[in-house]
């Protein structure tokens, strides 16, 4: 079987670490569509680690604030004869150089950027997260998870989802709840392992172990707790939660690079394949799009996707720039 060029081995590249062999599998990996622009993405995520200056952001936020409270500069002084003159320029001109210093701050002095480590995947690539606590997340393509920073010491350990993700939590001695939050619903629980999907304004959780209690006091629906098999669905324009009982390892075949449809629309496939690949898909008539999808696609690459589809659905399957049309 052909080896998949992973994150592990595109960081290996960029440590210069990476084998002959898997320098060679990333140069014939980077000559398919789409896969330059991954490329780049995770080299931005590296180079992000691994910065070669530092800043001491606490020392730069002292001075700012000694700055702006006018106290007089001390030891290696950035403010010189020259810029204290600013003093003298007309007050609109001062007034737009504050707003450059707030904005140029500002990403240092963040709520989120103090508060919050964010893990972000992007089209195509999915990835595996070991939090702190012993809980592991692997993140579907296309998504992000916020993960607060003091998750150890917290009463509530508390992470935030937008797109898709797998979790198995772990438990902690003192049973410190864990909170996973999307846009329209809570989900709250001791150890348990379960698949959360948030996308389109609506946020499914499907139950593969232990138990958890669903919430959207925005939307004032009443509460719901979870047993292992039940799927259960939420829209932001609904009142009440949706269940029913489902196989778990169909909702979870994406980690194991699959599509498991059962009776599925073609709409609600494309759907999923424009969520993982970040492509557009048109399908030409109502008529092809209610047509019903069952069985298992691979998902580790979007031209044998279309390729099945089109043999089993016998579908005319167009590519036309960044748009796919099914008819």
């Amino acid at each position: 079987m052909k080896e998949q060029v992973s994150e592990r081995i595109l960081y290996a590249y960029f440590e210069n670490k990476a084998t002959h062999s898997e320098k060679q599998l990333i140069k014939q990996w980077l000559q398919e569509e789409g896969n330059e622009e991954i490329f780049y993405y995770h080299m931005s995520v590296w180079e992000t680690r691994h910065m070669q200056f530092q800043p001491d952001v606490s020392r730069a936020s002292a001075k700012y604030k000694d700055f702006l409270q006018g106290a007089p500069a001390t030891g290696n002084s950035v403010f010189t004869e020259k810029s204290i003159r600013m003093n003298r320029w007309p007050r609109f001109m001062a007034a737009a150089a504050s707003l450059l210093i707030f904005a140029v701050a500002g990403y240092f002095l963040s709520k989120d950027y103090f508060l919050y480590t964010t893990y972000t995947t992007p089209y195509g690539m999915t990835r595996n997260i070991l939090l702190e606590d012993g809980s592991e997340i692997t993140l579907n393509a296309n998504s992000t998870l916020k993960v607060s920073k003091d998750l150890m010491d917290a009463a509530v350990r508390e992470v935030w989802l937008e797109g898709e993700g797998f979790f198995e939590v772990a438990k902690r001695p003192n049973h410190v709840r864990f909170e996973v939050h999307t846009d329209n619903l809570d989900i709250e629980v001791l150890g348990t392992k379960f698949n959360v999907n948030n996308r389109r304004g609506n946020t499914e959780v499907v139950l593969d172990e232990g138990s958890v209690k669903l919430t959207a006091p925005l939307q004032h629906a009443a509460p719901v707790y979870m047993k292992p098999g039940d799927y259960v669905s939420l829209a932001t324009t609904d009142t009440t939660f949706h269940r029913k009982v489902v196989a778990p390892e169909k909702h979870n075949a994406w980690q194991t690079n699959k599509l498991i449809f059962e009776d599925t629309p073609l709409r609600v496939v494309a759907e999923k394949l424009e969520d993982y690949y970040g492509v557009k898909i048109k399908i030409s008539n109502q008529d092809i799009a209610g047509r019903e999808v069952t069985g298992t696609l691979p998902n580790n690459d979007l031209g044998v996707v279309l390729k099945s589809l089109s043999t089993s659905h016998k579908l005319e399957i167009i590519r036309e720039k960044d748009v796919i049309i099914f008819r």
